[in-house]
């Protein structure tokens, strides 16, 4: 494929420390990075939906085809990270799927088999989406065919390019760096480097650049040297943000029939790789000059210890004149130590609500009023519940993990036990990269089956069977509270806020950096 024409809608900083060698404190300082400090000025949401995907179609034999399911709540441009089928169904899994309308998500079934698979009916699905998160868009460009019961990996590289600016000097010193132009893909500052025109026009004058939205938007002059009689020359290294170790997704724009990416994984610095399959009989090749949408990202860390539930609630019981009344609202996760802020609701006269979290799991509507009494209107309801001590909404871990054989033409869920540090959320969301790509094995789908154990959905479109490699996978858990379905609750939500921000945080933290790396007491790029 050729190399894709990149943009991004935000961008996120991290910074992050090493190993400690002697006077070295740092070790590629970015490589590995442990929090978040991220740049822009929004605040940005996780939710996860649960989604009862009714009576599904048969998914024939050798297809991959999308199908919509309702999730209330969901925005048309949110990014689907993951969609968890709650059971394990050998010859079916779910690749990466996408929103298509608003409330409206299509989940993409592959089935390789050679018989037709019907996904159970009535399940509860859990999607969950990102809203407001720093992405990454690439044009996939011109792509090759692909050969049926097949796989093949794209690398879609995301290079930084194009910044320019001029220096202005004044009594022999830099005085003013001044943009000319902002540049493309700038996901981190670049080091700013400083040329003087010959070996005796100056030297010692040092600068930080400051990043908004993948471009160079100022320079800022830290050190203004000395002895410069004519301007030197401004240039712009680096800025990669994708590095090793982030874990990623990806949303291709259209759904072509047969054809699904049933793989994600940082390859490199500025690099993803993109697996795509075949499952059908015929060559496919994917639609060429797409835009893809990606997100890469560490642990994101929580900023507020609410969350909100939302919950399309019917068949109130009422309450009778000068009596109050309540219906319960199961959401998996809420401790009875947690609290409801209150409830937010359409005026209703003469009925006024409250809420508590009335047990584990449980959290009350209430409602009351005078005469003469009423029901609460079917309708959506929100619930701020403060948790005291909420931890990160997304934990990022790497793991190794020993693959068993995955027979073929088929897939197979396998369950791994995790090492004592990593417990994930039970029946939350996980996204799996595969760290590295093995020919005709794909994943599509995982699940947190307990919190010490990860299901992945292994799938082999060869006609023998594979041993995946032992292998770094990178995991990533959106722990999250949902409510439950049933006749009650007929959809729900839960919504948790993280912030892109800090924007002087990255450009102070960028700019000690690069003084320690000029002093020789830390080293790194």
């Amino acid at each position: 494929m050729t190399a894709p024409n990149v943009s991004i809608n935000r961008n996120t900083q991290y910074l992050g420390n090493g190993n400690t060698d002697g006077v070295k404190m740092f070790q590629n300082p970015r490589s590995k990075p442990t929090q978040g400090i991220v740049q822009g000025a929004a605040l940005a949401s996780i939710t996860s939906y649960n989604a009862n995907v009714g009576t599904l179609s048969a998914t024939a034999a050798n297809v991959c085809g999308g199908q919509d399911v309702t999730a209330v709540g969901l925005a048309a441009n949110d990014f689907v990270v993951g969609v968890t089928k709650p059971t394990a169904q050998a010859g079916i899994g779910v690749a990466y799927s996408a929103v298509v309308t608003a409330d409206t998500a299509n989940i993409n079934l592959c089935n390789p088999t050679a018989g037709s698979v019907t996904a159970t009916g009535d399940e509860t699905y859990s999607i969950t989406a990102l809203r407001g998160m720093p992405t990454i868009t690439a044009n996939c460009g011109t792509v090759s065919e692909m050969l049926p019961k097949t796989t093949r990996e794209d690398i879609f590289t995301f290079t930084p390019s194009g910044a320019a600016a001029t220096a202005s000097i004044s009594a022999g010193t830099v005085e003013s760096i001044t943009m000319s132009a902002a540049g493309t893909g700038y996901y981190a500052p670049p080091t700013v480097v400083i040329t003087p025109a010959s070996t005796s026009s100056g030297s010692g004058a040092t600068a930080v650049a400051v990043v908004a939205a993948g471009t160079v938007v100022s320079v800022k002059v830290t050190n203004g040297g000395s002895g410069y009689t004519v301007a030197p020359t401004i240039s712009f290294i680096g800025g990669n943000y994708v590095t090793p170790g982030m874990i990623a997704a990806v949303t291709k724009p259209t759904h072509q029939a047969n054809l699904a990416i049933c793989g994600v994984r940082v390859a490199g610095n500025n690099q993803i790789g993109v697996t795509y399959t075949v499952t059908g009989a015929a060559n496919i090749t994917p639609t060429a000059n797409e835009s893809y949408t990606f997100l890469a990202f560490n642990d994101i860390p929580a900023v507020s210890p609410v969350i909100q539930i939302t919950a399309n609630i019917a068949n109130c019981v009422a309450a009778a004149a000068n009596t109050s009344n309540s219906t319960a609202v199961t959401a998996v996760g809420i401790a009875a130590t947690d609290m409801v802020l209150n409830i937010n609701a359409a005026l209703q006269t003469p009925l006024v609500f409250g809420g508590a979290v009335a047990a584990a799991n449980t959290v009350t509507f209430h409602y009351g009023g005078g005469v003469p009494g009423g029901t609460p209107a079917n309708g959506v309801y929100t619930f701020p519940v403060l948790k005291p001590g909420l931890g990160a909404p997304v934990k990022v871990h790497s793991v190794k993990l020993t693959p068993a054989s995955v027979a073929a033409i088929t897939t197979a869920e396998q369950v791994f036990t995790l090492p004592s540090n990593i417990t994930l959320q039970a029946n939350s969301t996980v996204l799996v990269n595969k760290p590295s790509h093995t020919p005709y094995i794909g994943v599509l789908g995982a699940r947190a089956n307990s919190t010490s154990t990860l299901a992945i959905t292994f799938m082999n479109v060869s006609s023998a069977a594979i041993v995946p490699p032992a292998e770094e996978y990178i995991i990533a858990n959106f722990p999250s509270y949902p409510p439950s379905l049933s006749a009650n609750q007929l959809a729900g939500y839960c919504s948790q806020i993280v912030a892109p921000t800090m924007n002087d945080s990255v450009n102070q933290g960028n700019e000690v950096q690069q003084s320690l790396v000029e002093a020789g007491i830390v080293y790194g790029s």
